[in-house]
């Protein structure tokens, strides 16, 4: 009996010994899959962080082809309107030098069309004036990342 009272007192204290270094080993391995996630989650946003500054690169130089295929277009296309009424004006002047005098109506027409032509050239000015604000402020924002 003496024998069983001696292998339980022994059990008893390697079990007390044993519970300590148990949690310290789990401890251990927590802070290892700690570490490990944290590892990972630094991975998964460092990816996405160089996937957002591509796609913002990306957006800008769409933007930016963008906005050149559009001035193109609206110079072309201010380079024509512009074209047209210079070509009426030099009609005009051509037939006040012949001695006629232009009616009434077409001179009206050629004020409401150059009224309407420079009304589409400030609104596309102002237009273009927001663009850039808009460029300048995106340049800015990838500047600071």
């Amino acid at each position: 009996m003496e024998e069983s009272l001696q292998e339980k007192e022994i059990s008893r204290a390697t079990e007390k010994r044993q519970t300590p270094t148990n949690t310290h080993i789990n401890t251990l391995a927590l802070l290892n899959e700690t570490q490990s996630t944290l590892k990972q989650s630094k991975l998964t946003c460092d990816m996405l962080k160089e996937k957002l500054q591509k796609q913002l690169t990306e957006r800008l130089e769409s933007f930016q082809r963008e906005l050149s295929e559009m001035e193109e277009s609206f110079m072309k296309e201010l380079s024509e309107k512009e074209r047209i009424p210079a070509e009426r004006t030099w009609q005009r002047e051509r037939l006040l030098l012949r001695g006629r005098k232009e009616p009434s109506e077409t001179v009206e027409r050629s004020r409401k069309e150059l009224s309407t032509l420079s009304e589409n050239w400030e609104r596309r000015a102002r237009q273009w004036e927001r663009n850039k604000r808009e460029l300048e402020a995106m340049l800015l924002v990838k500047e600071k990342m």
